[in-house]
């Protein structure tokens, strides 16, 4: 047996009411077992790749029953086939969002296509691949290609996580230079306010019109 299918309809219907676990891109939900490799649980947050996870695994599960070895470069075409079928779907649906506007709920449609095709390229296509040799009896080629899924799923957590880092220092860098900047005011006002002044000068005396007039007689 290749593998067991991801998820029932049953948890379809808990992926959609909300109150299945969902996993993430990385090697801890990818982990090697002596048998075939399971299937990536992360896939359950994607219904709609699941399903489709599901038919595959299906029918290669039936495949093994009948599997004649003249047909084995006929199957990995065909796979190829399927999977870039698949991908021009996504892609269409892609193309389809760009032209919605830029409302809101367009905006959460284009980040959940945006994972589903990374989903779809990441672990999917590989694992489907992975499953076909495990089919095949090839469980060398199998686990090479699951093992390359999983580190290329490192590789991008680690990305990701750099990335993240970095966003979150520039944050952090930017705030320091605000806060120098208000603390900065702050104390060249305080200066400003604590400066001493000169003595003002008096105002000068304006001299009556009858201290002008004796002058004059002087």
């Amino acid at each position: 047996k290749v593998a067991s299918p991801l998820i029932s309809s049953s948890h379809i219907d808990d992926i959609n009411d909300g109150t299945a676990a969902t996993g993430t891109l990385n090697s801890s939900t990818m982990s090697s077992t002596d048998g075939p490799p399971p299937p990536p649980r992360q896939l359950m947050a994607y219904p709609p790749m699941a399903r489709l996870l599901n038919a595959f695994l299906t029918g290669m599960n039936e495949l093994r029953r009948c599997l004649l070895p003249g047909v084995f470069k006929m199957l990995r075409d065909s796979m190829t086939t399927a999977l870039k079928k698949s991908a021009a779907i996504l892609k269409s649906n892609e193309r389809t969002l760009l032209n919605l506007g830029l409302s809101d709920d367009v905006k959460q449609l284009r980040k959940v296509d945006d994972e589903m095709r990374t989903i779809f390229h990441d672990v999917l296509e590989p694992y489907v691949r992975c499953a076909l040799e495990f089919a095949l009896g090839n469980h060398t080629q199998g686990w090479d290609i699951y093992n390359g899924m999983k580190m290329h799923a490192d590789a991008r957590a680690a990305a990701e996580a750099k990335a993240q880092a970095e966003k979150d220092a520039a944050v952090a860098k930017q705030e320091e230079e605000e806060e120098k900047e208000r603390a900065e005011a702050a104390h060249a006002l305080k200066q400003d306010g604590d400066t001493p002044h000169g003595p003002e000068t008096p105002p000068v005396a304006e001299q009556s019109e009858e201290f002008a007039t004796d002058a004059q007689v002087i």
